[in-house]
């Protein structure tokens, strides 16, 4: 078993400009702005407001507002300018602009209560960790110490409704169909190719992470489940700035990665790399309810992976013209994983050992992208009024991944070489988009409209030989190739009547697709073929719908209404037809005759002063792609895709933030009920089950700079449409210490009782064929250590007016 590291070395110039104006011509400069409370659009007074140059981060000068929460700022040379709005009880504002020749007019610069404001419910502070925005919650996971050392994978099991199995699968309030961005771009990965993706990306590469189960029209609707976006860290002082941080674990696993930023006049940029060793055993075992006379009836197997991953990103914003800004952007990730794999058959369990299989492998994968983004305001900010200005914004992005996957199957029985087969796949996705997003204020409201074209590639090869010389086997071995176009456009309006906000949309999208194997998928005993083209073409629309009201005169309190259509295309690995033989016993096929499922999503919620919000929700979805069993005459199982008729969801979430003295905690929950019903595979299938997650986090400061925390979560029993999987649960405990203002340390203790073990049980319909046992051994303890170094605040502070409270695809 080998691993080897490749050198990964992402180079790109990258450009953008924040919404600002840049001078030319001669003449006094002239920033005015109005400061308020975010949350109830109440006017701050009197509020500091100061004023630096970007040049050097040197003090200009500073006021305060009036009666009316108004500055202003006259006789300002050109230049840039970060202005600085402080008022005690509420957390600091800084924003970029250039003066020219034209007023630089900031609008209302919102405010948010800190942790003080609020009084006896302290859930508000420097960095909240949580926040509901438009339509999502953004959860700030940085410097969590119950996920240091880890990858994005876990810190996402963290977060309240979503769910993250033994496999590596993500899913939102049970939906496992759900559309993961990356600073705000979809990744276009599905199945094992998006596990390993984000297995690359370390916990503390991670800012924040926001969840919208519901997006508008302006958002691409891939995904049923709807999106998580992870943001990950961006420095944003000024001049040069960064971190690193190392660590190591038991399992073995070991961690180096490092954050770096300079900022200076017109230009800001930032890079990020991480460097991950990860190793991961998991054993298990298979069991026939009804044997099968000369088929083994009981397995047993034992795994163990190691992994070597490079993460990298960059970035460089530049102020480019007038009012324009342009973004570059650059990821680039190297994934290189070996594994074996020893399956050992018996006739029945405690009988005599029938014969052994052993998987040798090694894969490499290699993903990257680049985005480039232009942001042109047509004038400045209007002097009140929230919101977007009026801008266009062009975007357009490439992803390309490679992965090469090679393994060796080995048979004997009684000690005696019987078979011997090599297998070498090679595939690559390539995912490209260009999109325009227009918005314009008219009268109160705003308009939206734009349009995106992405296409998607999928070529991959599957070479099968047989015996110690490499024989291929032409029934083993294909090749496919897939392609799909989307076009879109989309048009929204918002508007807010009184205290009332709207917000309505509609999005129109033409598919086309293309799917094709070399070879057709050779036949499995006592089970239909199936085709090896899967050519289709439809249009599809998808309303929105959004209704928000705050609750006047309590802070962060305000009830919601949404509702949006969604969509989930199969990919190609679902439509592929042509089987897996990994397990020649357990068989693996997609199905090209797939449709399309949608999702029609439903929701109402309540939050009360950011401390408890209270979600009901209902999801309908046609056509539902589901995974079938069925049982081959020749005794091997396989596992199928289907569409059946319908699922309905429908349930509650709850989550309770709360942060007294020096305890901050969450408890969350999801309790819903889902049916499904559906003709697939001549058979009826139907499932109808209540299912419930919990999970509870708390941090308690137990002294200067040294925190405690503990981490529970717990999934119950689930039936589905071919079966149940038990009930499983993990804890993690944590600590950490400040060992100076830039140096940190942090222990970690993940599955702390080893209680993540589970069992699922799947069936054709009449019997009960396979009941299995997973025991991932993902115990661990992992210690961190972090440095950072720069400080904007830290710069400014001696120089402000006053002393204010900061607070897979293929085979």
């Amino acid at each position: 078993m080998h691993i080897w590291p490749r050198t990964a070395l992402l180079l790109g110039v990258l450009c953008a400009l924040s919404t600002t104006s840049w001078a030319q011509g001669q003449g006094p400069g002239v920033i005015v702005g109005t400061v308020v409370d975010i949350a109830t659009d109440s006017t701050l007074t009197p509020a500091s407001v100061a004023l630096y140059s970007t040049a050097d981060s040197s003090f200009v000068t500073g006021v305060a507002t009036d009666a009316a929460g108004a500055f202003r700022f006259d006789g300002l040379p050109a230049g840039g300018y970060r202005v600085r709005v402080s008022f005690l009880g509420y957390d600091t504002v800084r924003r970029d602009t250039v003066v020219g020749t034209e007023p630089v007019r900031l609008g209302r610069l919102g405010l948010t209560a800190t942790a003080q404001a609020l009084g006896g419910a302290e859930v508000v502070g420097d960095r909240p960790e949580v926040q509901q925005v438009g339509d999502r919650t953004i959860y700030d996971v940085q410097n969590q110490a119950v996920t240091a050392g880890g990858n994005a994978l876990e810190t996402l099991q963290t977060l309240p409704s979503v769910d993250v199995d033994v496999d590596g699968n993500v899913s939102l309030r049970g939906n496992g169909d759900v559309a993961i961005h990356v600073n705000g771009r979809p990744v276009p990965l599905q199945g094992a190719l998006l596990t390993g993706y984000l297995r690359q990306i370390s916990s503390s590469q991670i800012g924040s992470v926001e969840v919208i189960p519901n997006p508008s029209a302006r958002y691409d609707p891939e995904g049923t489940g709807g999106i998580i976006n992870i943001v990950l860290v961006q420095n944003t002082d000024r001049g040069l700035s960064g971190g690193t941080t190392v660590g190591g674990g038991t399992a073995p696993a070991a961690e180096l990665g490092g954050t770096l930023s300079y900022q200076r006049g017109a230009f800001d940029g930032t890079g990020t790399l991480g460097v991950r060793y990860d190793a991961f055993d998991l054993a298990g075992t298979t069991e026939r309810g009804v044997p099968i006379v000369g088929v083994p009836g009981f397995q047993a197997y034992d795994e163990a992976t190691e992994t070597l991953s490079v993460f990298t990103t960059a970035r460089v914003d530049y102020a480019a013209a007038p009012r324009t800004a342009l973004v570059f952007e650059g990821v680039l990730g190297q994934r290189d994983q070996a594994g074996t794999e020893d399956l050992r058959q018996f006739s029945t369990r405690g009988g005599p050992e029938s014969g052994t299989r052993f998987a040798d492998g090694d894969e490499a994968g290699l993903t990257a992208s680049v985005a480039a983004v232009l942001n042109h305001d047509f004038a400045p900010p209007p002097t009140r009024g929230r919101g977007p200005q009026h801008r266009l914004s062009l975007e357009a992005k490439a992803f390309r991944t490679r992965s090469d996957d090679d393994d060796v199957f080995t048979e004997r029985a009684s000690g005696v070489l019987t078979g011997l087969e090599q297998s070498t796949e090679d595939q690559t996705v390539v995912d490209a988009y260009a999109k325009a997003d227009y918005t314009r204020p008219v009268g109160s409201g705003l308009i939206e409209a734009g349009g995106r074209l992405t296409r998607r590639s999928v070529d991959g090869t599957l070479d099968y030989s047989i015996g110690e010389v490499a024989v291929t086997d032409p029934l083993r071995s294909n090749a496919l190739t897939y392609r799909e176009t989307v076009l879109a456009a989309y048009g929204q309006a918002s508007r807010s009547f009184g205290r009332l906000e709207t917000l309505a949309g509609l999005r129109v999208e033409t598919t086309s697709r293309a799917f094709d194997l070399l070879n057709d998928a050779p036949p499995l005993a006592g089970l239909p073929p199936l085709e090896g083209e899967a050519d289709d073409r439809y249009t599809d629309l998808f309303p929105s719908a959004f209704l928000t009201l705050p609750i006047q005169g309590r802070s962060g309190s305000n009830l919601r209404a949404s509702y949006s259509r969604r969509i989930s295309r199969p990919s190609a690995s679902q439509l592929n037809p042509f089987p897996s033989f990994e397990d020649t016993l357990t068989i693996r096929r997609g199905n090209p005759a797939l449709s399309p499922e949608h999702t029609d999503a439903f929701e109402v919620s309540a939050r009360y002063k950011y401390l408890v919000t209270v979600t009901p929700f209902y999801n309908r979805t046609t056509s539902p792609i589901r995974r079938l069993l069925t049982e081959g005459t020749s005794g091997t199982r396989v596992f199928g895709l289907a569409n059946l008729d319908l699922q309905e969801t429908y349930g509650v979430d709850l989550s309770v933030f709360e942060r007294r003295g020096p305890v901050r905690a969450y408890i969350a929950g999801s309790l819903y009920r889902s049916t499904t019903s559906g003709m697939a595979l001549g058979s009826t299938f139907s499932s109808d089950d209540v299912q419930a997650t919990a999970r509870g986090n708390i941090r308690v400061q137990v002294a200067e700079g040294t925190s405690i925390q503990a981490f529970g979560y717990y999934r119950a029993p689930q039936e589905t449409e071919t079966g149940r999987v038990s009930g499983f649960g993990i804890v993690s405990l944590a600590a950490a210490h400040e060992l100076s203002p830039s140096l940190s340390l942090a222990l970690r203790v993940n599955d702390l009782f080893a209680t993540s073990t589970f069992t699922f049980e799947s069936f054709d319909g009449a019997t009960v064929p396979l009941i299995a046992v997973r025991n991932p051994a993902i115990q661990q303890a992992f210690i961190t250590l972090s440095y950072s170094f720069g400080s904007s605040s830290d710069r400014e502070a001696p120089q402000a007016p006053e002393t204010e409270a900061d607070s897979g695809f293929g085979f």
